[in-house]
């Protein structure tokens, strides 16, 4: 039974941090071309969601993705057995789940938005650091990858020199934060062979 329920762990975790890449990318490449008034150097990516503009599915959509990210979070926490990295990511998650709950012009929007920023990038910084102890090549390169993602967060504002929208920082965070969890999902769902399971172990 137990066995079961940590393969269902497993499995769920696997899912939900391989398909955060894909469902970003496939709603922004539905959004996008029904906002022909976005820009990425004058908007947030959350503004494809505002009332205003009646693409209410956007919202519904971050929504979802907070949630498989906090799903991603639980398995990775059983799987590094290393807890302030992988909560930090949950706590993003949640945060995540609020941007989509609260679309702008709402006020909490903007803090919750914000809070997502910090936590997120911080939860990969720890894990990075967790993961360059691992004598694994595997792990020692998803350290570095994890590494990379905070550093991105210091660097991205620099862009906001060609204007005043955070679209691209935003990017600049989410599409490697998100595809360090799905090559991780793939570590989950066993679809990288050679590499030791610690979640469910045969």
């Amino acid at each position: 039974m137990v066995m079961r329920v940590c393969k269902g762990i497993e499995l769920v975790s696997g899912i939900g941090g391989v398909f955060l890449p894909v469902l970003l990318i496939l709603s922004l490449s539905i959004a996008l071309p029904q906002a022909p008034w976005f820009n990425w150097i004058g908007n947030a990516i959350s503004d494809l969601g505002r009332p205003e503009y009646s693409l209410s599915f956007f919202n519904w959509t971050l929504t979802v993705i907070g949630g498989l990210l906090l799903f991603f979070s639980i398995g990775l926490i059983l799987s590094l057995q290393q807890r302030i990295g992988p909560t930090l990511l949950a706590i993003s998650s949640i945060y995540f789940i609020g941007v989509g709950i609260y679309p702008l012009p709402s006020p909490i929007h903007v803090e919750t938005s914000s809070l997502f920023f910090i936590a997120f990038p911080l939860g990969f910084f720890f894990i990075g650091y967790r993961l360059r102890e691992r004598k694994s090549v595997f792990f020692k390169k998803m350290s570095v990858f994890a590494f990379a993602i905070p550093l991105l967060a210091v660097v991205s504002p620099s862009v906001l020199v060609f204007g005043e929208g955070i679209a691209i920082p935003e990017l600049l965070i989410l599409i490697p934060g998100f595809l360090w969890c799905a090559v991780y999902g793939l570590y989950l769902l066993r679809m990288l062979p050679g590499h030791q399971r610690i979640i469910c172990k045969n």
